[in-house]
């Protein structure tokens, strides 16, 4: 039995001015920052979860962004798999051209994860409930 979940919703320019908050931040901490110094963490270091968490986080905004958009549910949820995974995979490669930075495949496969998360909690949530988008104020 699905139940019914009203879900306050920004307009539709301000949840998408989050989406492009999330990813300059992620942009910012990946790219500009200096990387923390500390002990290399190797192939499935602790810094993998920053990168599946981040991710998870940017994917859950993308949701949030197109929770009301007038398309077919798998097209949304595409978006919402999409957008972080490449986002998360050109992010990994601009770190190739900053000299501090690497590329590292590992940590674009663990961007990808915490995409694919955000994006299987995005489809059980449609699964288990009927979402009921509701105004807060004004409209698209």
């Amino acid at each position: 039995m699905q139940r019914e979940v009203s879900v306050p919703l920004l307009p539709t320019w301000a949840r998408w001015t989050l989406v492009a908050v999330a990813a300059a931040v992620i942009f910012y901490a990946s790219v500009l920052a200096s990387p923390p110094a500390g002990p290399e963490t190797g192939p499935i270091g602790v810094d993998k979860f920053y990168h599946a968490g981040g991710y998870f986080g940017f994917g859950l905004a993308v949701a949030y962004a197109v929770l009301d958009a007038e398309r077919p549910f798998p097209v949304r949820l595409a978006v919402v798999f999409a957008v972080p995974v490449v986002y998360g995979v050109g992010v990994e490669v601009a770190q190739g051209f900053v000299p501090e930075r690497a590329l590292d495949p590992i940590d674009a496969l663990a961007n990808a994860v915490g995409g694919a998360a955000a994006c299987a909690l995005y489809a059980a949530v449609d699964r288990l409930s009927t979402i009921r988008p509701v105004a807060i104020t004004g409209d698209r």
